[in-house]
């Protein structure tokens, strides 16, 4: 079959900045059969993001802008983006990721050559700081179904490394909006539970910052983890009771005084895995 087309879906509130960087990043891409939606979530500065997308959109394909009169969060934007898609794959790519050239390229060419068993394509995320210094790879390898991995904290890659068949999101019915984080992790578990098969790219595609003042340091995201776990619970304690245990210790850590981290999710995992050590569920894309 050819190439299918890809829509690019990226929801932004108050960051031009890092956006910039990241269309840069999206100008470089060696695929180019793809168009961009951009959800302003409610942003203050609406004159800076409309001069940022009249002048990129000469040189990105199909870039939109869809605006939010209200602030509403990120996985009602992303929803609103992959509603609005003209095309049959979707990249979720956040403002402040950054893309490797390939990313789509390799990305589209896995869909291709396994179309009719391949529902998710993820690839690898390097994980930097603020000043840009490589902490760590998220790496894993699984192809098939992958239920059962990723109910283990910290499997699956962010948001950046994913991409999927925009039919498979509708289906499931897209984000679930009343999650305050583990947005992605819940939606890629209800695909699985649906019979989703997932590849990978085994090469990094894609870069993760890490901003100052993340949400996996605030109340939003215990809160985020406290709402997955009602609503997964029942799966964990039938086939992950050790890595139920691990999100209520990341729940509690606070009370406790104790940092969940390499040592806690060790103890805690079933069976090692192949994303990188280090890379904890406090690296998954959670806003």
């Amino acid at each position: 079959m050819k190439s299918p087309k890809v829509s690019v879906v990226t929801p932004t509130f108050n960051r031009p900045g890092p956006l910039e960087r990241l269309l840069q990043s999206v100008i470089q891409q060696s695929f180019r059969n793809f168009e961009m939606i951009v959800v302003d979530d409610g942003s203050a500065d609406r004159k800076t993001y409309t001069r940022l997308i009249s002048v990129y959109r000469k040189r990105v394909p199909g870039l939109r802008l869809i605006r939010n009169q209200v602030n509403r969060g990120a996985p009602y934007c992303r929803n609103l983006g992959i509603r609005a898609a003209r095309h049959p794959l979707v990249a979720l790519i956040d403002d402040d990721d950054e893309l490797f050239p390939e990313k789509l390229k390799l990305q589209v060419e896995a869909f291709r050559d396994h179309w009719d068993d391949t529902e998710i394509v993820y690839s690898w995320v390097e994980v930097r700081d603020e000043v840009g210094r490589v902490l760590r790879r998220i790496e894993p390898r699984v192809s098939g179904n992958a239920l059962w991995e990723d109910l283990e904290p910290g499997f699956f890659p962010p948001t950046s490394a994913l991409m999927f068949k925009r039919d498979s999101l509708l289906e499931v019915g897209l984000f679930d909006e009343t999650l305050a984080s583990c947005q992605e992790w819940d939606l890629c578990l209800r695909l699985f539970q649906k019979g989703a098969r997932c590849r990978p790219v085994e090469k990094v595609l894609s870069i993760y910052n890490l901003q100052e003042g993340s949400i996996q340091d605030s109340p939003k995201f215990r809160i985020g983890v406290q709402a997955f776990i009602r609503k997964h619970w029942k799966l964990y304690l039938s086939h992950r009771p050790l890595a139920l245990a691990h999100l209520l210790l990341i729940v509690f850590s606070r009370r406790l005084n104790i940092r969940p981290g390499k040592r806690w999710g060790n103890l805690f995992r079933r069976k090692p895995h192949s994303t990188t050590p280090g890379a904890a569920l406090r690296a998954r894309r959670t806003s």
